[in-house]
């Protein structure tokens, strides 16, 4: 499976039952304005507005910004369409229902010829390289599954504690079935929070 960017790559994590918020992928900034009218959500929360693009660094570029207003967004969305970002054009943003949250999470899954490696670290986003040292590792054989109570048994390693391991490990077994059913070589989920208003977990970044 190729690279896929984070619009497409949240549609597959709905599909086997991983939370995300409401996200809109745009074009034309006119359109979110016309998606405005339609979506209660785009008019009522806080958004994210971001380059949907493979690029490094987008926080650090400008190409992210946190806590809008939809004529705020709208605003963000004309300056990113169309910037160039060394030999990248930003073609399209995406455009996501800010999550209230506090703790953030990291897990992944690689795959190299002897299976995969799942990675787990109660401590994630964008700090995640400077907590590597949290990052508890499960191989997963070929053709194998881990069971529940094998994952909730690394979640308590790395970190989760009583019931929140047991969610962790019921999510992440979700991104297994994912990641052997999409034939992909790797996944991540950057931060996986815990939402307030209603305490479900939901994938921020793909």
């Amino acid at each position: 499976m190729a690279k896929i960017l984070e619009g497409p790559a949240m549609k597959l994590f709905n599909k086997w039952g991983i939370p995300v918020p409401n996200y809109v992928v745009i074009m034309d900034p006119n359109r979110l304005e016309q998606l405005g009218e339609a979506n209660k959500w785009l008019r009522e929360s806080k958004l994210v507005v971001k380059a949907h693009e493979a690029i490094g660094g987008r926080f650090k570029l400008g190409l992210v910004k946190l806590g809008l207003n939809l004529e705020q967004a709208l605003e963000a969305a004309k300056e990113m369409i169309g910037r160039e970002i060394g030999t990248s054009v930003v073609r399209q943003v995406i455009v996501a229902e800010m999550l209230d949250h506090d703790e953030e999470y990291y897990v992944s899954i690689a795959g190299n010829r002897d299976g995969a490696e799942l990675l787990l670290s109660h401590k994630g986003g964008v700090d995640i390289e400077e907590n590597w040292d949290t990052v508890k590792r499960l191989f997963i054989p070929l053709d194998e599954a881990p069971t529940i109570e094998r994952i909730t048994e690394i979640a308590l390693q790395a970190g989760f504690v009583g019931e929140i391991a047991e969610r962790v490990a019921k999510i992440t077994s979700r991104l297994i079935l994912c990641f052997d059913n999409e034939d992909a070589q790797s996944i991540e989920i950057n931060p996986l929070v815990i939402r307030k208003s209603d305490m479900r977990f939901a994938a921020l970044d793909a």
